[in-house]
């Protein structure tokens, strides 16, 4: 199993890679906001563009109990192809935003 500071750089390498992936355009900004205190990692756009307002986490990630929780994905990304690009292990990552049963389904780790 890799180590929480594993863990925590791969998950910073993935919110840098968002700044590419989703470029502030018009008046959006991006945010990372990062607590690695309690273990929260976002990526979030605020702002306006095309007369719409947006607020709110694309990507959630929280690292707790060795493994990396995947929140929220609200993007086309395909984070677990991510996660293990950059070294992360199948029974590292959990799909948080799913329900426990269907969790096990995922191939990701069943908690």
């Amino acid at each position: 199993m890799a180590s929480n500071v594993t863990h925590e750089h791969i998950v910073l390498d993935i919110l840098a890679a968002c700044e590419e992936w989703f470029p502030a355009q018009g008046g959006l900004e991006n945010h990372q906001i990062v607590d690695g205190e309690h273990g929260h990692y976002l990526f979030m756009p605020v702002g306006w563009y095309r007369d719409r307002y947006f607020y709110g986490p694309l990507i959630h990630f929280h690292l707790r109990g060795g493994n990396i929780w995947v929140l929220a994905n609200h993007t086309e990304i395909e984070l677990e192809k991510e996660l293990f690009a950059r070294g992360a292990q199948r029974q590292d990552i959990i799909a948080g935003f799913q329900s426990p049963s269907f969790r096990e389904m995922t191939g990701w780790a069943g908690h």
